[in-house]
This record gives structure tokens, C-alpha cells and sequence, in this order.
């Protein structure tokens, strides 16, 4: 890769959170906290079905389980 690639490689993964709930949890909440959303778009780039609604599964739990601490 390029400098300039590595740069804009880096900066998408900052926004990335990836692995268990809780590790979810925690990267969604460091994402907001960096850039004050108030809305956040979640995409997957699983392709099997049954995998890709496991993993909005879990997503769905971290995002309760961030809400459950926030309130």
C-alpha cells in the first residue's frame, strides 16, 4: 500500500467495530464519544444469510447493552 492508502485504510478501521458483543459495545461507544452522533449506521460484509443475521444479532445486543449503561 501507499502512505496515502495506509492513511485512508486506517481511517475507515477507526471507525470499525468488530468481535464480541462486548468488544462491539465498547468500539460503538468509542465511536460516539470521537465524533458525538446521535445516530449510527451498521452495515455487514458477511454474505451468508444466516451469518449475516447472526452478526446484526449480536450488534442488536451490543447496542442494548450500551443503552442499558447510558440510561
Amino acid at each position: 500500500l501507499t502512505p496515502g492508502d495506509r492513511h485512508l485504510l486506517d481511517q475507515m478501521l477507526s471507525f470499525s467495530a468488530v468481535g464480541s458483543p462486548e468488544t462491539v459495545r465498547r468500539g460503538l461507544e468509542a465511536i460516539v464519544a470521537r465524533t458525538g452522533a446521535d445516530e449510527l449506521m451498521l452495515t455487514s460484509q458477511v454474505y451468508d444469510h444466516d451469518a449475516r443475521l447472526r452478526s446484526y444479532e449480536l450488534a442488536a445486543e451490543a447496542i442494548t447493552a450500551a443503552a442499558r449503561r447510558s440510561a
